[in-house]
């Protein structure tokens, strides 16, 4: 399921995140959020997070649940079609003292990685088939 916050309603943005808690009581769910509160350019600095989001998940649910940091960035080289370049962070775990910070410095780090590894093309490349 889809859904985004309306972030000019303070009625909108606390059901949205009590809802974002109640869904990541399941293992199987995966929520996707931007920490600066909307998608920006990978290069933008400094990141700026947004509060509220993630601090409200981690103070309402009540199972662990993994934070992921995913970068990408859609690179020209040599080639007519563009390559787009995905960076990991690690998984942090919900419950774990300091996981707001870590969190934070852990998504700056993979940004900063992925910059460094287009630049260099020091990847893994993988080649996804299928129709675009």
């Amino acid at each position: 399921m889809k859904y985004s916050i309306n972030q000019n309603d303070k009625h909108d943005i606390e059901a949205s995140l009590k809802y974002t808690a109640h869904i990541l009581q399941e293992n199987k769910n995966c929520v996707i959020m931007y920490p600066q509160g909307e998608l920006l350019p990978f290069d933008k600095r400094p990141v700026m997070f947004k509060r509220g989001g993630l601090s409200f998940l981690l103070d309402h649910c009540e199972k662990q649940f993994q934070i992921l940091s995913i970068a990408c960035k859609i690179q020209y080289y040599t080639e007519r079609k563009p390559e787009v370049i995905v960076n990991f962070g690690q998984l942090i775990n919900s419950k774990i003292k300091g996981c707001l910070k870590k969190t934070e410095t852990d998504f700056i780090k993979t940004i900063d990685e992925l910059d460094k590894n287009s630049i260099n093309r020091n990847f893994c490349k993988e080649i996804l088939y299928g129709k675009f």
